[in-house]
């Protein structure tokens, strides 16, 4: 019995070690193949989680397009606060359309003057003269050139221009060599009645010098949106307020007294008035603006100056291609008359940009030209 035992015993351990073996070790092919299905699997669930992350994104950008065109019918629907806002464009158009009455109304001025020997400017009256042409400086200067018709015509609407942006277009940082009693200083609102004018002017001033406590953005905003308010409030006027008429004949008589030495007849000044209510009515729409626009002439000038040169990046002499070069030739030659003032923006209908100032309309000048040898 034991051998029989020990026999079977053997036999199994012999089953056993003649049973087929499986190697569960991966050959490099196997195990290459195992771990790119692995890879799949990843990305597969990778891309089903980013569709519905996708998914989710496109059902937002849905909800915000929905809300921006509530808003947007919104916004349409609704009367907005501040007035009718003009493109550069438009207002350069006005602009330009003023200065063209100006210069129609000089015309005048060409005819034969009967004499310029009793002609005694005030020094007062040469400063402003200069200011549309600097060798004006003195009698024998201001003679030299109304003694030429075509001259003259040019000097009577440059010597218009000034005193329109020197008082009814009056920017408030300009210096300004008119009059006390035609210096509007701060006003600017001369379709409005004196006492209320006054009051806006005096807020505004005071809003102005209040630092920087008040943004140049909400300043204008608030400029723009009182204008609109006030211009709601007073209706739409066929005339100007009796003070505004007042200050305007003013205007006509002070123009009258500088130019009447040297105007042919009687009613060469006539007409004036209708320029003078035209520009007042540019000067409110500038102000219901939201950016803030201004008109100035040459400052160097006034700052005491004796000689104006041309500048093109400020200034514009029709006659002269600014696209040909030849700029520097040019920046050297002196300044004969400055015919109409420029035209200048600060800050965007957006609400932006308030920081700086752009030239909108160069100053239009008649440079002297080199004679041709």
């Amino acid at each position: 019995m034991g051998g029989a035992g020990k026999e079977h015993s053997g036999k199994s351990g012999i089953n056993l070690l003649n049973k087929p073996f499986r190697n569960t070790t991966l050959s490099p092919a196997e195990i290459t193949s195992e771990e790119a299905n692995n890879k799949c699997l990843r990305l597969e669930k990778k891309i089903k989680l980013l569709e519905r992350e996708l998914e989710g994104e496109k059902l937002n950008r849905s909800r915000v397009e929905r809300r921006v065109d509530n808003l947007q019918r919104h916004i349409d629907n609704t009367k907005p606060l501040l007035g009718p806002q003009d493109s550069d464009d438009t207002i350069i158009v006005e602009f330009k359309e003023l200065m063209r009455k100006i210069r129609t109304w000089s015309l005048k001025f060409t005819a034969d003057v009967p004499s310029l020997l009793n002609i005694e400017p005030s020094q007062d009256e040469l400063d402003i003269y200069r200011q549309v042409n600097t060798t004006c400086r003195t009698r024998e200067g201001l003679l030299a050139v109304l003694h030429d018709g075509k001259k003259r015509r040019v000097f009577a609407s440059g010597l218009v221009a000034y005193v329109i942006s020197n008082s009814i277009l009056h920017s408030r940082d300009s210096p300004s060599l008119l009059p006390r009693i035609l210096e509007p200083r701060y006003e600017q609102d001369f379709w409005l009645e004196g006492p209320l004018r006054n009051h806006v002017a005096c807020l505004e001033q005071r809003l102005h010098t209040s630092g920087s406590k008040i943004g140049d953005r909400e300043l204008n905003d608030w400029r723009a949106l009182t204008v609109e308010l006030l211009t709601k409030a007073t209706g739409r006027k066929v005339t100007l307020p009796e003070d505004t008429g007042v200050y305007l004949e003013l205007l006509e008589t002070f123009v009258m007294r500088l130019m009447a030495p040297w105007a042919a007849f009687d009613d060469t000044l006539r007409n004036l008035s209708n320029i003078l209510k035209d520009a007042v009515k540019f000067s409110h729409r500038l102000r219901r603006q939201r950016p803030c626009w201004s008109v100035r002439f040459p400052e160097e000038i006034a700052k005491g100056n004796i000689t104006l040169f041309y500048d093109p990046d400020t200034m514009l002499d029709p006659k002269i291609d600014d696209t040909k070069g030849g700029l520097a030739e040019v920046r050297n030659l002196p300044v004969q008359f400055v015919v109409c003032p420029q035209l200048l923006k600060r800050g965007t209908l957006e609400g932006d940009q308030f920081n700086r100032e752009s030239i909108v309309k160069k100053a239009e000048v008649v440079v002297e030209q080199k004679e041709a040898r």
